[in-house]
């Protein structure tokens, strides 16, 4: 089986997705993920080879997809809002909201408070209500909030149990 892209048409679905985005130059300076028809297919053909691959895979495959935006230059930010951006795509809605995980699961690792995540994303003039970034910020609230009372539970947690309660009353 073929991917349909133009981006990657010459591979299998075999192939490995970093080395299609490399084969395809999607890493070179300049090329944004916003808005991006080449970044879109090479993004289906993501979503096919992971399918593929079967659930066992399928975190590896984002991590790898994750990994292979960030080495190119790109911020957070930007893998952020495309990941955010995938979820409004009916045919990658699936996609994104895995990658955004995969992402999520990363600033966890590294201890990222939500606190830090508004400048992280650019914003810096307050908090707009209207902005794909916003919605990120307080998605990844909860999903710290949770992880935080779930260590809390395994006698893990730096933070006080109160603490947790008010940030999931916050942005629960």
């Amino acid at each position: 089986m073929r991917c349909a892209c133009s981006a990657c048409h010459h591979h299998s679905s075999q192939t490995n997705p970093t080395k299609v985005f490399n084969a395809s130059r999607l890493g070179e300076a300049g090329v944004k993920l916003d808005d991006n028809p080449a970044v879109l297919q090479w993004l289906k053909y993501v979503d096919m080879y992971g399918a593929k691959k079967g659930n066992k895979q399928l975190s590896l495959v984002n991590r790898d997809v994750y990994v292979t935006l960030l080495k190119s230059s790109k911020t957070e930010a930007d893998v952020a809002k495309l990941f955010q951006s995938l979820k409004q795509n009916p045919d990658l809605a699936k996609l994104g909201e895995s990658l955004q995980q995969t992402q999520f699961k990363s600033w966890l690792i590294r201890e990222m408070q939500p606190a830090t995540i508004p400048g992280l994303l650019g914003l810096r003039n307050g908090i707009p209500t209207n902005d794909p970034r916003t919605e990120i910020w307080k998605k990844y609230a909860v999903v710290f909030a949770v992880s935080m009372r779930d260590k809390a539970a395994a006698g893990k947690s730096k933070l006080s149990t109160a603490e947790l309660a008010a940030l999931l009353k916050i942005f629960g």
